[in-house]
């Protein structure tokens, strides 16, 4: 067993000398033999075990059992306990999908935490065939067919070679010690009841079941190397810009002749359902203003182009009020204010990010909040009021735009349409005495 991982991680070149290895165990069977061959190789890792607590006191004794063991090997650990349930409740996810989320967040921030070159996962053959099967019920497209890599960025996966069988026997024969998990043999969760009842069927059928998947997952990861060579080419062609919101092109997607299928692995790392693309591709031939969903990301179906921008549900929506004498907020934005007497050198502003306004027509405080529907004021140089609305759909700001657009209030009158338009009531003229400069740092 020794002599093939080390065989195995030469040749996905995944431990490397002198490079910063964290092992996650969680001291079930895979975990401790994952441990010991990596010490037996003369490495020495850093151990991090998470305690998810959703099995009471075995989960807490799955942790001592951790710690124990790594003051036995003299080996630094991480642990940490989270409240999976609560997580998994406020998220909208299964457990399984809350504890991959919380444990890979982590293991990343101790990975930039403490400089670790990788993070090694005890995943094993079996593991590939089962996740190949819950990928193929999720629908998860080609990519979803291609197996479990060995190496994932500064993921790593030392006994991918090695088969459940084979990691029994060879704790056995070590007799290393580990923790047996009861949720384990529980099929209400997707993968324990593809192990215990659905391979089993298939072995009837196929005894080499097991075999053949990885043999066709491998088949698959060849196949999807060179479609996504392609892929690549059509995400360039239909790309109009990808920083800070990812613009696509509607004429481009239709000129290509693109499919929802392609859209689909196209958008893959947005976390877009089938069912989604599907209904944003149903929706490009009619009207603007339509909103796609993913768990982070917004997806906006605008005139000519698809927006794609992350989530922000911590974005603030209530107003606030600004007293005279403030210089700055950073909270919902970032705004700067500075007054100033105005003298024959002054040169008004023309950027939609930093305005000067009459100081002597304000009302403090002033008040910073989200547009509403029948908000009116009078855009610069106008003589006559207009619906914020309506100068949104002449100047074709989309939907996503509007809906992030503050404005900043005098009493019950608009000052500015932040980083697009002040008001011309408040303009700067022959008569003006003293100015107030505001910034939008963006």
């Amino acid at each position: 067993m020794l002599e093939k991982f080390l065989s195995y991680n030469t040749e996905n070149n995944l431990l490397v000398k002198n490079h910063k290895i964290l092992a996650a165990i969680s001291g079930g069977i895979d975990s401790m033999v994952m441990l010991n061959l990596i010490c037996k190789a003369d490495y020495i890792p850093d151990i991090v075990h998470c305690n998810f607590k959703l099995r009471n006191a075995e989960s807490d004794e799955d942790e001592k059992f951790v710690v124990n063991e790594a003051k036995k090997l003299n080996l630094k650990i991480h642990t940490k306990s989270f409240d999976t349930a609560e997580f998994s409740r406020k998220k909208n996810i299964s457990i399984q999908m809350a504890a991959r989320e919380l444990r890979y967040t982590w293991f990343l921030k101790l990975a930039e935490m403490y400089s670790y070159s990788s993070i090694a996962i005890a995943h094993n053959r079996d593991d590939l065939v089962e996740t190949f099967l819950i990928n193929l019920t999720r629908g998860t497209g080609i990519k979803g067919l291609t197996g479990i890599k060995a190496r994932q960025d500064i993921i790593i996966r030392p006994i991918l070679f090695a088969s459940r069988n084979e990691i029994e026997n060879y704790a056995k024969k070590e007799n290393i010690k580990f923790r047996e998990d009861s949720s384990n043999e529980d099929i209400k969760y997707r993968r324990n009841l593809i192990r215990h009842k659905i391979i089993p069927q298939f072995e009837k059928l196929n005894p080499s079941f097991r075999e053949t998947l990885i043999r066709e997952s491998e088949i698959f990861n060849a196949t999807y190397k060179i479609y996504k060579n392609e892929l690549l080419k059509i995400y360039r062609a239909i790309t109009i810009q990808e920083t800070p919101n990812h613009i696509i092109s509607i004429p481009k997607i239709l000129s290509l002749r693109l499919t929802p299928e392609t859209l689909f692995d196209l958008l893959e790392k947005y976390g877009f359902s089938y069912t989604v693309i599907v209904n944003m591709f149903n929706s490009l031939p009619g009207e603007s203003g339509k909103l796609f969903y993913s768990d982070n990301y917004i997806l906006l179906k605008d005139r000519k182009t698809l927006v794609i921008e992350k989530l922000n549900t911590n974005h603030a929506n209530d107003s606030i009020e600004i007293q005279r004498g403030i210089h700055k907020i950073n909270q919902p934005i970032h705004l700067s204010f500075t007054e100033q007497v105005k003298d024959t050198d002054f040169r008004i502003p023309v950027t939609k990010t930093h305005i000067a306004v009459d100081m002597d027509l304000l009302t403090f405080p002033l008040k910073l909040r989200k547009w509403e529907k029948g908000d009116y004021f009078y855009p610069l140089g106008m003589k006559h009021k207009k619906k914020v609305s309506d100068y949104f759909t002449d100047k074709k700001i989309n939907r996503l735009d509007k809906e992030k657009t503050w404005i900043l209030v005098s009493e019950n009158n608009i000052v500015w349409l932040v980083g697009h338009q002040i008001d011309d009531r408040f303009k700067i003229t022959s008569g003006t005495t003293n100015i107030l400069l505001i910034n939008l740092n963006e």
